[in-house]
């Protein structure tokens, strides 16, 4: 991941890429702590995922 951007979850969001973490709406999506490609940021910023709803804003 090239930028430093930071995203927080809209909804309550068990990742299921992520080992089942679970990240509440307050709390910010961890991209520090793994390797996190563009192409998944993009799923979870877009309608296009499991749930058909975009899950993360980015700050």
């Amino acid at each position: 991941m090239s930028d430093k951007k930071k995203y927080q979850p809209i909804v309550n969001l068990k990742d299921l890429q992520d080992k089942g973490q679970i990240y509440r709406n307050d709390v910010l999506f961890r991209t520090g702590n793994k390797k996190v490609v563009d192409e998944r940021l993009e799923e979870l910023l877009s309608f296009d995922n499991k749930m058909t709803n975009c899950l993360l804003i980015s700050r």
